[in-house]
């Protein structure tokens, strides 16, 4: 799933080849959340409650294909250290998600920034849906909005990272203790042991 706007972007050129790559052996799908953006989010309706389904068709669209996937791969430009507005969107219409289906799901994150060390608070908005949904976090990949374009090898260096990062399913403990956002650091009280979550 990408959130960019722009087919050119770094972190929709590195999930394209990520899903080429993939695409030799398993079933890929591609979500753009650019193309249905305006029937995407919560309203806080609770329709969802009562019928089981969200009555905005984009979040009908992308429940039933995370529903149907095993490994879930976030893509999105990070800005002021987080994650657009689309791909926050989405993650507020996974309200309407069946929590006990999606546990067990794997969960992989593609970011894109000008700035090191942005992705940790752009992980940190996605931690909480993984978490709360019993889903597996299986690591994140931060790459450079400066590199024009990425280099060929580059990329194949980055899809074979987050290819033994998915084979490997490995466990970590998160703690970000110190964000680095635009030049300044900030604390955050934010901890989560993706052991917990097994």
């Amino acid at each position: 799933m990408t959130s960019s706007e722009r087919k050119e972007s770094k972190s929709r050129e590195i999930l394209d080849a990520l899903l080429t790559e993939l695409g030799r052996t398993v079933t890929v799908s591609m979500l753009e959340l650019s193309q249905m953006s305006k029937s995407v989010g919560c309203t806080g309706c609770f329709y969802c409650h009562e019928n089981k389904e969200c009555y905005k068709l984009g979040n009908r669209t992308i429940c039933n294909s995370i529903l149907e996937s095993d490994v879930i791969i976030l893509s999105s430009p990070i800005y002021y250290g987080n994650v657009n507005g689309l791909m926050k969107l989405f993650l507020d219409s996974g309200y309407a998600m069946n929590a006990a289906k999606l546990k067990g799901k794997k969960v992989y994150f593609i970011g894109a920034s000008t700035q090191e060390n942005q992705a940790a608070l752009a992980i940190s908005t996605l931690l909480p849906w993984v978490v709360k949904t019993d889903m597996i976090f299986l690591g994140a990949l931060q790459i450079s909005q400066n590199d024009h374009p990425v280099e060929k090898n580059k990329v194949e260096q980055f899809v074979k990272q987050i290819l033994d990062q998915i084979e490997a399913h490995f466990e970590t403990s998160m703690v970000f203790e110190h964000i680095s956002v635009l030049g300044e650091t900030y604390s955050m009280l934010a901890k989560y042991d993706t052991k917990k979550i097994r």
